[in-house]
């Protein structure tokens, strides 16, 4: 089971990389998140509707769009949740500033 969130995760990483290597670059920001209350919800939502880059949320296997509320409910919302954002570093920085009410633990980075 850990083997396949590991080749999950690479895979996605590769995805990543291939899309870098188009024009330019992206960055791919990582960092964990509470969500546990429904207000909490729509206020993250809000602030990722207003991203221009995509944006995930994701809980162990489940990957959903962070500007779905739709994908947000069908989260378990009293557990920690993972944010991937793929954009330019500045944008996810600006991006992790916006949500510090939320972070309880950044992940990491990786430029891509």
């Amino acid at each position: 089971m850990e083997n396949l969130k590991k080749d999950r995760k690479s895979a996605i990483l590769k995805l990543a990389q291939d899309i870098a290597n188009v024009e330019g670059g992206i960055y791919m920001a990582t960092f964990r998140i509470l969500i546990d209350s429904v207000d909490k919800a729509l206020d993250f939502n809000k602030i990722v509707d207003q991203c221009e880059f995509n944006v995930d949320l994701v809980n162990g296997r489940t990957y959903v769009d962070a500007k779905s509320l739709v994908g947000i409910f069908s989260l378990p919302l009293y557990r920690p949740l993972e944010v991937i954002a793929y954009a330019d570093q500045a944008s996810t920085q600006a991006l992790e500033e916006r949500l510090a009410e939320y972070v309880i633990e950044p992940v990491g980075a990786n430029g891509v």
